[in-house]
């Protein structure tokens, strides 16, 4: 993690690298812990319309796959990695 943005959603080669599942569960836990889409923006350096856009994304999705799915998925994804590292 540099700078509060996960390695998945680094920049690489000057370019924002997207691993669109790595940005979704940022900004779910970010929200979730109350930050507004503007200080989600600005942490993530993503624009606030981007963060809007993706939360509206995730509660379709939600609705469509089911609350726990979606954000047991996201989890996973981000911190399943990270648990394996710290046994190693």
């Amino acid at each position: 993690m540099l700078g509060g943005i996960p390695r998945e959603i680094e920049r690489v080669g000057g370019k924002m690298k997207r691993e669109k599942w790595a940005i979704d569960a940022e900004i779910m836990k970010l929200r979730g812990l109350g930050y507004h889409h503007k200080e989600i923006a600005e942490r993530l350096k993503i624009k606030k319309g981007s963060v809007q856009y993706r939360l509206k994304q995730l509660r379709k999705r939600a609705e469509e796959e089911g609350i726990d799915t979606v954000f047991f998925e996201l989890v996973a994804k981000l911190y399943i990695p990270k648990i394996i590292d710290i046994f190693k």
